[in-house]
């Protein structure tokens, strides 16, 4: 056991309920930001969503929302690497860093929305209510699938609650072991597909929504790479496996 982990299993039973109420505080802020991502690509915040809110030069617009797509980029990304994590724990206890991160995202992903630039430039839009309809439906559905895929793996260690948790009770942290079921038997991402398609999926394409789920796509497909190297490193030849079989992203489809 080295000095960190000694120092976290020592930590006092007042220290422990300290991090546990921040890990609760983070997953609940998470999961509200969870909502707020819904309704903002769908024009639901009334104050400033996707195309609403006050309107300034294209130009402008464009490089603040740039800006902002890779301050959040850079976040998840820097604070995901194991050096970070490294780093960070050096000074915070390990079962809280998972609560750290969620911190952070919540806070940029609020800067982004707080200071997003609409740019309302209709490309295309579906006139017809039944079409519109639809397509919302297929943005419901796959936020469904983002959300419902975070049941087939573990919930609750994703939105850091049950390493705060075991911390607390004193008790190991347990890790779901390599398994396909649901959506996984489909593709190897599919909480990432959903997120894309409920994005994606508008009766009304703007300028300022292709810069956002463009932004976001390209952000995601930099991820999947990191994160498929490190499901490589974690589960070798089984994963390797799984990677020939099934689809990486789009169901179906050998991507």
């Amino acid at each position: 056991m080295n000095v960190t982990q000694s120092r976290h299993r020592a930590a006092s039973v007042g220290g422990r309920l300290v991090g546990f109420a921040y890990a609760l505080l983070a997953y609940g802020l998470a999961n509200t930001i969870t909502l707020y991502t819904i309704l903002f690509g769908w024009n639901m915040i009334p104050w400033r969503a996707v195309d609403i809110g006050p309107v300034g030069p294209p130009e402008a617009s464009l490089l603040i929302n740039v800006a902002l797509i890779a301050l959040f980029g850079v976040q998840h990304s820097v604070m995901a690497r194991p050096g970070f994590k490294a780093a960070l724990t050096r000074w915070l206890p390990q079962p809280v860093e998972r609560a750290t991160y969620l911190m952070a995202t919540v806070a940029v992903l609020a800067v982004l929305f707080l200071f997003w630039q609409p740019i309302p430039i209709k490309l295309f839009v579906f006139e017809d209510e039944a079409v519109r309809n639809v397509i919302l439906a297929v943005s419901a559905l796959g936020w469904f699938i983002a959300i419902s895929t975070t049941f087939l793996i573990d919930h609750f260690e994703l939105f850091a609650l049950k390493q705060a948790w075991c911390w607390l009770r004193g008790k190991p942290m347990t890790y779901p072991e390599f398994q396909i079921n649901g959506y996984y038997k489909l593709v190897r991402h599919p909480m990432q597909f959903g997120i894309l398609l409920g994005i994606w999926a508008s009766p009304d394409m703007t300028v300022g929504r292709i810069l956002f789920g463009g932004g976001l796509t390209i952000y995601v497909l930099i991820g999947l790479a990191f994160e498929e190297r490190a499901l490589l490193q974690a589960f070798g030849e089984q994963y390797r496996a799984y990677q020939q079989s099934t689809p990486m992203l789009i169901p179906f489809v050998r991507f």
